[in-house]
């Protein structure tokens, strides 16, 4: 029998260069087997998770710009 609960996954930023920029957990509706304990995301669970892995990712890239910005106006002077 399958039961209804709230998982917590993690979501996992890359640093470009193979590495992890941040690992957080979000928590999501998932479904659970009673008997083999597996848990099973559905769509919207994954909705979930992918939207918060694009707005860290956002924040990520903006402050990089920025970052970039300051370097190249640094550099001129």
């Amino acid at each position: 029998m399958m039961q209804k609960i709230m998982s917590k996954e993690p979501v996992i930023i890359p640093d470009g260069n193979g590495g992890t920029r941040e690992r957080f957990l979000v928590e999501v509706p998932a479904m659970e087997n009673d008997k083999t304990g597996e848990i099973f995301l559905g769509d919207d669970a994954l909705e979930i998770l992918d939207h918060e892995k694009e707005a860290a990712m956002a924040r990520y890239a903006a402050a990089d710009v920025a970052n970039c910005d300051r370097s190249v106006k640094d550099a001129m002077i």
